[in-house]
């Protein structure tokens, strides 16, 4: 165990991260990948304890390392060593840094790492917050982006788009303005019917999303879209069954 923790502390020690320290990505992190990608392990280990500067990447690349090692040769020291890693990298991962996941998350050959992956994404996303993070979270449900990748990130969104209904129908409360902007972005409503036929999701939010959506909707000639408008007015109906003043953002008018 003593020599597990002195490698851990030298591993972290040596990528340490800071955010006024370099870049996501550092020195020597191609070289790593590519030994990462080419299974030579070891070798991408090495690179990643010796690099001068260390970034994200970097650490990704050695907690990756270490658990595709650990698969390979059935090795419970390796494995020990990249669940430390990879509760470090959970603890520093945010929007920013999910960028750095989409190359790991496409090497179809290592299936334990593309599982971390989304693990790693739906941390990051969690820690989205304010309507800045809401919009930049978008371009991660676009079509150039895998699995791995969007289905955190639009679980996420629909989490958002759901606080935001429930505090209307359950607490009577109105959506903050900054909110609002992201209920009636173009951008988020050509996105999610991008979306429509890989997730139901996609249909989720656009329900919540209520009346902005129905507005973009009727535009659209698709049963798809049919059945999602049709289900909109289903809510529309019973937001002003209880709140006959009510408005999409809001239970009560405001004066």
């Amino acid at each position: 165990m003593k020599s597990l923790q002195k490698l851990l502390v030298s591993s972290l020690l040596v990528c340490l991260f800071t955010l006024g320290g370099p870049g996501l990505w550092a020195d020597n992190c191609e070289d790593a990948y590519a030994a990462f990608v080419k299974s030579d392990f070891d070798t991408a280990i090495q690179i990643c304890l010796t690099a001068d500067n260390c970034g994200f990447m970097c650490d990704l690349n050695l907690a990756f390392a270490f658990l595709e090692r650990s698969e390979l040769n059935k090795s419970k020291k390796d494995w020990e060593i990249s669940q430390k890693l990879i509760k470090d990298l959970e603890k520093r991962i945010d929007l920013q840094k999910i960028e750095l996941l989409v190359r790991f998350s496409r090497l179809l050959d290592k299936q334990a790492t593309i599982k971390i992956c989304g693990q790693l994404a739906e941390v990051g996303f969690d820690k989205a917050e304010t309507q800045k993070d809401y919009t930049y979270l978008i371009q991660f449900l676009k079509p150039r982006y895998n699995e791995v990748v969007y289905v955190p990130a639009i679980r996420a969104l629909y989490r958002f788009l759901k606080a935001n209904r429930e505090y209307v129908m359950k607490k009577g409360g109105t959506i903050p303005v900054s909110h609002r902007e992201i209920f009636t972005s173009k951008e988020l409503m050509d996105t999610l019917l991008e979306l429509g036929t890989r997730t139901d999701l996609a249909s989720d939010c656009l329900v919540i999303i209520e009346e902005p959506a129905i507005a973009y909707l009727e535009k659209i000639s698709d049963p798809w879209v049919e059945k999602v408008i049709k289900r909109i007015r289903s809510s529309i109906e019973a937001r002003r069954e209880k709140y006959p003043q009510s408005t999409w953002y809001g239970a009560t008018p405001i004066e």
